[in-house]
């Protein structure tokens, strides 16, 4: 994004609605960022471009479009899949409203960030309750197609993501769409920074009790962190999915975040530099293809 320094950013205000069922999906005032801003009816409306006079949209529906908004300007998006039986039924149809906020009205908003987070509590157990259960650190469990990539990978186990749990919390339907995820980090020369991530559509039937028993990542990897989930700020400090990353440099540059993990909600769980301890996973490819992700630590 090419916004100058100190100017303020852009204000959208969003509001989705399913126009079959008359329900408005969310209604609220946002930060303009680059990333999804929603799907309809399964496809993407992105913000790819900002500056302090023009915000560039792209929409994938049918054959796609891009669109340009300047300040003081709305534009409808929408999705529409015709009724395909001969009474019309099956008729399905969402729409995104946006307006830029012209700044001389923004004066008392509430306004929030446009990528909403999935925030996660980690508890410390003995073992996972569940086959299926998300978690962090100690026994991942695969199914068998699953296995053999994972091996493959060789990285330590970070992450087990039950995107059926975690999507409940998406309201932005940005989360891959396959049934897990799981995340790995990588030993490389200059420091531990690589990420992997395996993408499953298969079930969770094989846990790996000592997957991490060699990890030289982080201390005490072998403990489980049971994770649940909840709604969360994008700017939510905590371990969580998507939002933005805290801390970050500069606002204009982050990348479209997949995790942030916090040390300081793991106690015990060390190894990630400065006072803060906090590790990030961004998409750097595809939001579809979530292996595409990488991994890059904190230094305070």
């Amino acid at each position: 994004m090419k916004i100058r320094r100190g100017a303020p950013r852009p204000v959208l205000h969003l509001r989705h609605v399913d126009d079959e069922n008359e329900v408005v999906c969310y209604d609220r005032y946002v930060y303009a960022d680059t990333g999804i801003v929603c799907r309809l009816l399964g496809d993407a409306v992105e913000i790819t471009r900002i500056t302090g006079k023009e915000i560039t949209f792209t929409f994938a529906h049918g054959k796609g479009k891009e669109v340009q908004l300047h300040p003081g300007e709305s534009y409808q998006f929408v999705a529409e899949i015709p009724g395909l039986i001969a009474d019309g039924s099956g008729w399905q149809q969402e729409t995104l409203h946006v307006n830029w906020i012209p700044e001389e009205q923004t004066e008392g908003l509430t306004v929030g960030t446009m990528r909403k987070a999935i925030g996660i509590r980690l508890k410390k157990v003995d073992a996972p309750s569940k086959m299926w259960t998300s978690r962090f650190f100690g026994m991942p469990a695969f199914s068998e197609k699953d296995l053999e990539q994972v091996r493959s990978d060789g990285g330590m186990f970070l992450a087990q993501i039950n995107l059926y749990e975690a999507r409940r919390f998406d309201s932005a339907d940005i989360l891959p769409k396959g049934q897990y995820l799981y995340l790995f980090l990588h030993k490389n020369p200059e420091g531990y920074s690589d990420g992997s991530v395996i993408q499953s559509w298969g079930g969770a039937e094989q846990c790996i009790a000592d997957f991490n028993e060699k990890a030289e990542i982080f201390p005490n990897a072998t403990d489980v962190w049971e994770a649940e989930f909840f709604e969360a700020e994008g700017d939510y400090p905590g371990t969580k999915l998507m939002g933005v990353p805290n801390g970050w440099p500069s606002w204009e540059s982050a990348p479209q975040l997949l995790l942030q993990f916090n040390a300081k909600d793991a106690p015990g769980v060390t190894g990630l530099p400065g006072d803060e301890g906090i590790g990030w996973m961004f998409f750097v490819g595809s939001m579809e293809k979530p292996e595409e992700s990488c991994w890059f630590s904190k230094t305070m």
